[in-house]
């Protein structure tokens, strides 16, 4: 079994008009980035989930939320 070369993969990433993390399995077709999972509870992947079908604006304000949460524990 062969890899193909990267400069293979971003040809291939050109032809079809997609990234290369498309190719590989590590980008859904809206453009998230797929985490592997095996590092993340339950909690976690339900925090992400929720957090992607936010709007711009509030992802915006969990962030900051959640930034403001982890300061104050510091």
């Amino acid at each position: 079994m062969s890899l193909p070369s990267a400069e293979n993969l971003t040809k291939l990433a050109e032809c079809f008009e997609c990234s290369v993390d498309y190719i590989l399995g590590r980008e859904s077709e809206d453009g998230m980035i797929i985490l592997g999972g095996s590092n993340l509870n339950e909690s976690e992947r339900t925090i992400i989930s929720a957090y992607r079908k936010l709007s711009a604006k509030n992802q915006t304000i969990a962030l900051g939320y959640l930034i403001g949460l982890f300061e104050s524990q510091n």
